[in-house]
């Protein structure tokens, strides 16, 4: 993963969830390995075990937020390649804020708009899941999207990355 990719995840989880910064290099391998690893992390337990690294990990919320990352980036790869990763992003959160698409573009770019809004709520229902109120998950998606549309073209990187390995 590309410097760009792991200072913009460290960035989120500064944002989001500051006592999981420390994790983020270990929940980025799992995330990017997949397994069973990475599944015991997306369960909604309040800590999860991660392979043989012995102890707990206390990662609650950047597991589920990389595992939204993955879904957002299958649905806006199409947009990435046509319109740019800036329009895309940028798009995407403005789609979920359910504002219109900016004047004087005349782009509607099809990002399985339906598809991406449902990983975007089922992100939030997990959030809440793991204890926070609905105005906090729905905050923290904000915060996510807005951290990512800062460095639109490390989010492509990082979007990329964690589609895991290629067979």
């Amino acid at each position: 993963m590309s410097n760009e990719a792991f200072d913009l995840a460290v960035r989120v989880a500064e944002c989001v969830a500051p006592d999981e910064v420390d994790l983020v290099p270990v929940l980025l391998e799992a995330a990017t390995k997949r397994g069973v690893a990475w599944e015991a992390l997306l369960k909604p337990e309040r800590r999860s075990r991660l392979g043989g690294f012995g102890g707990e990990l206390g990662a609650t919320v950047m597991p589920i937020i990389l595992e939204c990352l993955k879904g957002v980036g299958i649905y806006i790869q199409p947009t990435i390649q046509t319109v740019g990763a800036a329009f895309a992003i940028a798009h995407v959160l403005r789609q979920w804020r359910g504002t219109a698409s900016p004047a004087g573009t005349g782009q509607q770019p099809d990002t399985g708009l339906a598809d991406l809004r449902a990983t975007l709520e089922r992100l939030r229902e997990q959030l809440q899941q793991r204890g926070q109120t609905p105005q906090q998950a729905t905050e923290t998606v904000d915060t996510v999207l807005d951290t990512l549309n800062q460095a639109p073209q490390a989010t492509v990187i990082l979007l990329h990355s964690l589609q895991g390995p290629r067979a």
